[in-house]
């Protein structure tokens, strides 16, 4: 757990109720001077109304132990930003905030914005269930528990347009929703979208992107280390939807995406003209599309990589290519389509197996015909390589050789001293 936060932390001041945590903001905004505010733990402040800061400052607003909670009773957001005003929240429990553009912090002209270490519930808006960010810095939630957010349009937990980077690290988010797109991160022509070391479980979109709707986005989107679970959307991408030129790249990475779906396309993710799709080290489990690709629906995807992934369990369709080839890293002696439909339980770097009498010794691999018959004087069993040579005392003239069984022993009166040969020699006068 984190130190212990102020009195003991010099720098900081103290606020033993609304009125006084209030008044240090609107003092520090009037004199442009940062502040770093401490509430008590177990305090609960009632809020009738925002608390504003309309100044190029930056304010801390932090707990310790059980924490404070700032309590927006249903009727008020809780901080609005403007100005270049920049807000870390720490520690604290946030419950209750409304508004139509973001249920905790409306950022408009803003800094950062911060909410580290806490727990935030049932807050709602119109746009941005916690955070609503226009022509703002970043928004950044670290090691919180989020829970029950809503927005009635997009973005159930941050809506972000114009803005910097949005990252939500090492949390837990748990049923929050949006009626729009992206239930827990909505991004429009800001930066990179980062899910990291986090579990997300029950959220959904009544529209597009379950998880994360990004469109025309310049940023990336990453999913990392993270476990997903049961995330859907009325529309498509049950937890990414990416769309329109010039979205940047979006990657799946050592994560676990289970039960997600899409009524229509994309039960995990559906990317529409964007810039590239990199999936590593994922588990792709019991996922669902009304329509198809229960996994991925790609639509004319410029580069697309999948390494080290699995597919178990998933319905109907489950990769679904338009215009988007696939490359799949598969193991040597193994082929895959890079475009088309996919059906049914597989994994790369397994992909399928060269049949007997074939061998691959390339990558990239995209038919069973791999890299061609097995050649004469070896046999290929399922999944070779690299032929093997035939015994000693064996021959085999003929190309396709399926197993070890196919190699024919030297008639009487001949001999091969060698491994691999197509033919036999004749024993010397004698011998």
């Amino acid at each position: 757990p984190p130190p212990p936060l102020p009195p003991l932390v010099p720098g900081y001041v103290s606020a033993a109720s609304e009125a006084e945590l209030r008044s240090l903001i609107e003092g520090a905004t009037s004199t442009a001077a940062d502040v770093s505010i401490y509430l008590p733990p177990s305090a609960h402040f009632k809020l009738g109304s925002q608390i504003s800061c309309g100044s190029n400052i930056k304010v801390t607003v932090a707990s310790s132990g059980e924490g404070a909670t700032l309590d927006g009773q249903e009727q008020t957001r809780l901080f609005t930003l403007g100005n270049g005003c920049s807000l870390t929240l720490r520690g604290l429990t946030l419950v209750n905030g409304r508004a139509d553009y973001g249920g905790v912090v409306e950022a408009k002209g803003a800094g950062d914005v911060e909410i580290i270490d806490s727990t935030v519930r049932d807050s709602a808006g119109y746009q941005g269930g916690v955070v609503h960010a226009l022509g703002s810095g970043a928004v950044s939630i670290t090691g919180s528990n989020l829970t029950g957010c809503s927005a009635g349009d997009n973005g159930g937990v941050v809506y972000a347009s114009r803005s910097g980077a949005v990252s939500i690290s090492g949390s837990t988010v748990t049923g929050c929703s949006a009626g729009g797109n992206g239930g827990v991160v909505y991004a429009s022509r800001s930066g990179a979208v980062s899910i990291s070391g986090s579990t997300v479980t029950g959220c959904s979109a009544g529209e597009h992107g379950g998880v994360v709707y990004a469109i025309q986005n310049i940023g990336s989107v990453t999913i990392s280390g993270s476990n997903l679970t049961g995330c859907s959307t009325v529309g498509r991408g049950g937890v990414v939807h990416v769309h329109a030129s010039y979205s940047g790249a979006v990657s799946i990475i050592g994560s676990n995406v289970t039960s997600c779906s899409a009524r229509y396309n994309g039960g995990v993710n559906y990317a529409w003209d964007s810039e590239s799709l990199s999936v590593a080290g994922v588990d792709f489990i019991d996922n669902r599309a009304g329509s198809s690709g229960s996994v991925l629906y790609l639509y004319n995807i410029e580069r697309t990589s999948i390494s080290d992934a699995s597919l178990t369990g998933n319905d109907g369709v489950t990769i679904q290519t338009l215009w988007s080839p696939i490359d799949w890293n598969c193991r040597l002696g193994r082929w895959m389509p890079t475009k088309g439909a996919f059906f049914g339980d597989f994994s790369a770097p397994e992909c399928n197996r060269c049949p007997d009498g074939y061998f691959g010794n390339t990558s990239g691999l995209t038919n069973s015909s791999c890299s061609g018959q097995c050649i004469r004087g070896h046999f290929c069993e399922e999944g070779t390589a690299d032929p093997e040579p035939c015994p000693v005392g064996t021959r085999m003239p003929a190309l396709g050789a399926a197993s070890n069984e196919s190699c024919i022993p030297c008639a009487p009166g001949q001999y091969q001293p060698l491994e691999g040969e197509e033919e036999c020699l004749p024993c010397a006068a004698g011998s």
